[in-house]
């Protein structure tokens, strides 16, 4: 076939070099709208959009939550191309953004569950029900269905494409505080629907959810005053029933955890050693420690805290975050914000970490990241 004047790849038909550009991770796109006019007209047309969901191409994201006053800033990193590119920023309708949200992915799309708001600067949280949708596709945010009631520091976890919530904290309707709460619900992306699910067996607050065969876990705290993770349950879609479980018993109680889209879970504890389960759920090993941090003109390793810790595939990612430095000239103690972000493959022991392309400085210090795989 000849090439025609103007034809987007020579020697294809345009219709089959948009099927290629859409295959194109999306990390390049600022390179590919150099190329030609003709291609950036044709990354920026709804036929491109509407191809690339069709094929379910949405790519792989890494998302990076950046807190405001208000909102939250958004910036994705594509690992395939090491590069940010920002997103839209949250909308919200609360008045200021607190806590004890949660971040899940499930149908080639992300979601921002509940939380907690205030509506003054010194009044108490009150749990949120809102539940927001980004769109890798259109690339926005939008609103979805509410949860049936307010929830934070609850379990949610993504299992075979729908959305698993249950504890947390609900509102009492005759005193307006917040209560440990046994109820669960599921949420349907392609139905945007949320439906009531059995209770717990008992009420649980500060919960954490993983999916793992098949099936919604959650581990908890039976009260407000239980200080350590003491209940683990399980809910079974096949048989819609809550079962007890004790797999996470090997799991120091000072650990906290983090969900992994393939993996399962991984576990960090207070010594910063990354722990996970060989077999199922049990069976906790170490794998590694969270690396210290070298600041320029600083001679000392500092402690990272407030970082983002998320697993990709088979590599892990720690993204941004804070360390306390003290400066002997003024004998006092600041927190630098950090834009490091580092990864290491979790296939290949001790672990390694090496230097990723660093955060936006708009971006850096606390944050949280959650991922998008294709």
């Amino acid at each position: 076939m000849e090439s025609q004047p103007g034809d987007m790849i020579p020697g294809l038909p345009d219709d089959l070099a948009l099927n290629c550009l859409v295959r194109i991770s999306h990390g390049y796109h600022g390179l590919l709208k150099c190329v030609s006019k003709k291609w950036e007209a044709a990354i920026k047309s709804n036929d491109y959009l509407c191809l690339k969901e069709k094929e379910g191409l949405g790519g792989n994201w890494l998302i990076a939550l950046s807190p405001s006053e208000h909102t939250f800033n958004c910036v994705a990193y594509d690992p395939d191309a090491d590069r940010w590119h920002p997103i839209p920023p949250v909308p919200t309708t609360q008045r200021r953004l607190s806590f004890g949200h949660s971040c899940v992915s499930a149908c080639k799309r992300c979601f921002i569950i509940g939380g907690a708001y205030t509506k003054s600067t010194f009044g108490l949280p009150v749990p949120s029900s809102e539940v927001l949708m980004f769109d890798p596709f259109k690339m926005n945010w939008s609103r979805v269905s509410n949860m049936t009631r307010g929830r934070n520091f609850f379990a949610c976890a993504a299992v075979l494409d729908k959305i698993y919530v249950a504890g947390g904290s609900d509102i009492s309707h005759e005193t307006g505080e917040g209560l440990a709460s046994a109820s669960a619900e599921v949420y349907d992306p392609l139905e945007n629907r949320w439906d009531e699910l059995p209770p717990m067996p008992v009420p649980l607050i500060g919960c954490f959810g993983v999916s793992h065969s098949g099936q919604f876990h959650v581990l908890g705290r039976i009260g407000p005053d239980g200080g350590e993770v003491d209940t683990y349950f399980r809910f079974n879609p096949a048989d819609h029933r809550w079962h007890a479980g004790n797999d996470f018993e090997e799991l120091p109680s000072s650990s906290h955890l983090y969900p992994s889209a393939t993996h399962g879970v991984y576990a960090v504890d207070d010594k910063r050693a990354i722990q996970y389960p060989e077999n199922g759920l049990r069976n906790w090993q170490t794998i590694g420690v969270i690396p210290d941090v070298a600041l320029p003109n600083h001679d000392q390793l500092l402690t990272p805290f407030n970082y983002a810790f998320v697993s990709y595939k088979k590599y892990l990612f720690l993204m941004g975050g804070s360390v306390l430095k003290f400066d002997g000239r003024y004998r006092c103690s600041f927190i630098p914000k950090l834009r490091t972000a580092r990864f290491c493959d979790t296939t290949q022991l001790p672990l390694e970490w090496r230097d990723a392309r660093p955060l936006p400085p708009a971006y850096a210090g606390p944050t949280e990241c959650f991922t998008l795989e294709e």
